[in-house]
């Protein structure tokens, strides 16, 4: 429950990167100004967590949540300043920036005085791995929420197709040997587990209690391949009207694209892996003036055969189904809905629904619960409120890597520039949260100091 509440959390701090509302300066760019307060439910988490997350919710609906977003697509940078406010004294609120690009993230805050942290993205899954092997702590889960990550993890396969076959455009029919070669380049890059791909592969299935059936299946990616995709074959993509199919050479249909305006609907249908793995995913989008529509699904389980259900393998490794209906573009007066189930070895168990309005003038108001019980009573989770406004571009944000790098790299300190770091932020940190901490409920506090203790993040911070 708690990662689903990060990602909530994540979304609704970028929610209004979702609404776009043009600026007037050239490229493109978008800004809004935001303010939220929350609301959480503690008797719907497990009994074990209860009273830990009643500390949480006492902390929630002490603060308000206000900043601005503003980002450029061309660009593909954003700038986002937000401040933390509590409510029973506004002027003791800590602020901090995030800004960047999606390959690297900088963190500045009064907290750090003149600091600026930069946040790797690039390597921020082998860190994951490291805080989860190290602490427990399961920041592998926040990692996939970035699409980087796993954009970075696969670009390298993606790179090899690329290479071989481009951008298909008409009927097109893909060699045998070309898939060969592909097969080949594919093998030696999922055997090297030293890579982005292979921190990847490990956090999927880190948690799992049977986390060598993923790594399996990869090792065994251009096999499959050769055999049981093509049949050692070609691969054939055809155009009819708005229609792409891709065909093997037995036939078999294994994805097909339909655009139309303001929809597209495409499906993956692969045959079974060696293991007896089905992979199935279909999407479906349509977007309008208005609002986005879109309905994902997708599996990876094994195959309805008894023999190969009888080889003690995990019936199904992941389930997965999101719902989003009419979800704004920019601001009008709505209803919006969305849904989110999760199942199978390798991510936690996730069935959640939101449900959320929209004005022309700005007024958002989000409210996450646990499906309908037959016979039992609908009850939320997290409740958000607040206001959504067009603001003024003050600046364009147009960052490249090179920006990033001149600042500290957090995932690369050492003990010296560690050391260093801590001696030059102690001060500001110290008295910016004196105050802050101040108006915060005991219970709250506590509930963040449990958990530090728990993961032995505490202990980390107060050794020498």
């Amino acid at each position: 429950m708690k990662r689903a509440l990060a990602f909530l959390t994540v979304w609704i701090i970028f929610f209004s990167a979702a609404i776009p509302a043009r600026g007037e300066e050239e490229p493109s760019v978008y800004s809004y100004d935001f303010d939220f307060r929350f609301s959480m439910n503690a008797d719907e988490f497990p009994a074990r967590s209860r009273a830990r997350m009643q500390g949480y919710s006492e902390l929630l609906d002490a603060l308000e949540l206000k900043g601005n977003a503003t980002w450029c697509p061309e660009y593909d940078s954003f700038d986002l300043n937000v401040r933390i406010i509590p409510v029973s004294n506004p002027d003791s609120s800590v602020s901090f920036r995030l800004f960047g690009i999606p390959s690297d993230i900088c963190l500045s805050s009064p907290l750090l005085g003149n600091e600026t942290v930069w946040f790797d993205n690039f390597v921020l899954m082998e860190f994951a791995m490291k805080a989860w092997k190290n602490f427990h702590i399961p920041l592998q889960y926040v990692a996939l929420l970035l699409p980087y990550v796993t954009e970075n993890a696969f670009s390298k396969l993606t790179s090899v197709w690329d290479q071989y076959v481009g951008t298909v455009t008409g009927d097109t029919v893909i060699s045998a040997r070309t898939i060969q070669n592909i097969a080949k380049d594919w093998k030696f890059q999922v055997e090297d587990s030293d890579t982005r791909l292979g921190h990847w592969i490990l956090a999927l299935s880190s948690a799992a209690s049977d986390n060598g059936v993923l790594e399996n299946e990869f090792m065994n990616l251009a096999d499959y391949l050769l055999n049981q995709v093509t049949y050692g074959g070609d691969l054939q993509a055809s155009m009819s009207g708005n229609t792409e199919a891709w065909t093997n050479e037995a036939g078999e249909t294994l994805f097909t694209r339909t655009v139309n305006e303001g929809s597209d609907h495409w499906t993956l249908s692969l045959p079974a892996t060696s293991s007896g793995y089905v992979p199935r995913i279909s999407v479906f989008s349509q977007t309008t003036e208005d609002f986005l529509s879109l309905s994902a699904e997708g599996s990876y389980n094994l195959t309805a055969d008894p023999e190969v259900r009888m080889s003690g393998l995990p019936e199904s490794l992941l389930d997965f189904s999101l719902r989003l209906h009419s979800w704004p573009l920019r601001l009008f007066d709505g209803d919006f809905t969305g849904s989110l189930k999760i199942s199978g070895l390798l991510l936690p168990g996730i069935s959640l629904s939101l449900h959320g309005k929209v004005t022309e003038t700005g007024e958002v108001s989000l409210e996450l619960y646990h499906p309908v019980r037959p016979g039992g009573e609908v009850r939320s989770v997290l409740t958000c409120s607040g206001t959504v406004t067009p603001a003024p571009v003050s600046s364009v944000p147009h960052y490249t890597s090179a920006d990033m790098h001149r600042y500290l790299r957090i995932f690369g300190v050492n003990d010296q520039s560690l050391n260093e770091f801590v001696k030059k932020v102690t001060r500001p940190l110290f008295y910016g949260m004196l105050d802050f901490l101040y108006e915060l409920p005991a219970r709250g506090c506590q509930s963040v100091m449990d958990d530090l203790e728990e993961y032995g993040i505490l202990d980390m911070l107060l050794s020498d």
